[in-house]
């Protein structure tokens, strides 16, 4: 994990690391025009934090949405449908490893 939160961070703060390998990616998809790829990476990478995790605001945010997408009536709380531990833990790690991008 601590592995994935290194590549989370090059992809953040690099920009001609995400445009280069993602986006290659997303346009190699059916139907996605370079520059869409390019717009909806670049919307996406603000989203990321150094820890992996997700704020709690942005959690409710998410399913609020998922809730209306689903037309579903229950309201979830983010700790039953969201578990940042792990991503927390491999942060931990690469702290106490003196690991910085």
């Amino acid at each position: 994990m601590p592995e994935t939160l290194r590549g989370v961070d090059a992809a953040r703060l690099e920009r001609s690391c995400r445009l280069t390998d993602s986006i290659r990616f997303g346009a190699g998809a059916p139907g996605i025009e370079r520059a869409a790829a390019a717009r909806v990476y670049d919307d996406l990478v603000s989203t990321f934090t150094r820890s992996g995790a997700v704020d709690e605001e942005t959690q409710r945010n998410d399913l609020v949405i998922i809730r209306q997408v689903v037309e579903g009536k229950e309201i979830i709380p983010p700790n039953r449908a969201y578990d940042f531990s792990f991503a927390l833990d491999a942060d931990q790690q690469l702290n106490k490893m003196g690991w910085k991008p």
